[in-house]
């Protein structure tokens, strides 16, 4: 799902490039924002961006504890997808 389609690299943000964020280190919607540069031009996804907020601490949650439990990186394919949807899902409401 698009997120931000006038970032200023040209590129939209996904909802995957949410979760692609989160899983490179990003904790906070602040951190993907200055990551990514979303809500930095227009402001029309600013909404969108908020109400993410919460989900993206969620899942950087879920990521630390994935750590600790099995060293492994965050996320596997089923995490990727759910979590996607999970951005989704929390843009949409």
């Amino acid at each position: 799902m698009y997120i931000c389609s006038c970032r200023p690299s040209d590129q939209p943000l996904t909802s995957g490039g949410v979760v692609e964020q989160v899983a490179g280190g990003a904790s906070t919607m602040a951190d993907v924002i200055e990551r990514t540069g979303a809500g930095t031009n227009c402001g029309g996804c600013a909404k969108s961006l908020s109400k993410a907020k919460k989900t993206v601490a969620r899942l950087a949650a879920e990521r630390d504890a994935a750590a600790g439990r099995r060293g492994a990186t965050w996320p596997t394919h089923d995490e990727f997808a759910r979590a996607d949807s999970a951005v989704s899902k929390a843009v949409l409401a």
